[in-house]
């Protein structure tokens, strides 16, 4: 991790997605506005498959190009509005972009997002 202030906090929740996690996880390293400016925020809803697995993997070969990453891993089960609450809680970007562990962002997403709240700030 940089240690730099994010830009935005990509909030990913997660269930039972082992094989999609890491295909998402990807796009988001991929945005142009480039990974140092986003603080990935993954909340694990206490996944039966090997998803906790699969992310502890990727973010050892890749954590370190974001400016910020927490990864929750839930004991219990308690379903998605306490999930999205809790990554929520954990993020500490201005923006925050929520997205599921089986979304795929578009690499100009991100930037697409900001540049909508910069020429439209009320």
């Amino acid at each position: 991790m940089t240690g730099q202030a994010a830009t935005v906090s990509v909030a990913v929740i997660s269930y039972n997605a082992a094989t999609t996690i890491e295909e998402t996880l990807d796009s988001i390293l991929a945005q142009d506005l480039g990974p140092a400016r986003i603080e990935l925020a993954i909340s694990d809803d206490a996944s039966r498959d090997e998803t906790v697995d699969v992310v502890e993997r990727w973010l050892a070969r890749h954590g370190d190009a974001f400016a910020n990453v927490v990864f929750l891993r839930n004991a219990e089960n308690g379903g998605v509005s306490r999930n999205c609450n809790l990554v929520w809680s954990a993020s500490s970007a201005q923006w925050i972009k929520t997205i599921a562990a089986d979304d795929i962002l578009q690499p100009h997403c991100l930037s697409a997002n900001l540049e909508f709240a910069d020429q439209h700030p009320d």
